[in-house]
């Protein structure tokens, strides 16, 4: 089962990449730079959020 999370982020990553409009050709290079960074700061943010939770509920 390790081998399953790194499979699903990625496979979430590119999933969201595409519903924000990364995959589309017409696109150019900055705007798909720019879609490339906003996924990553999503994915970064909910990791942060878990690490967060996770420091919380340990005070407690």
């Amino acid at each position: 089962m390790e081998i399953a999370k790194p499979i699903f982020i990625i496979v979430a990553s590119i999933t969201l990449f595409g519903i924000l409009g990364g995959l589309d050709p017409s696109n150019t290079i900055f705007e798909m730079g720019l879609t490339a960074v906003v996924v990553g700061l999503i994915f970064a943010g909910v990791a942060v959020l878990r690490e967060v939770k996770d420091q919380v509920l340990a005070r407690l």
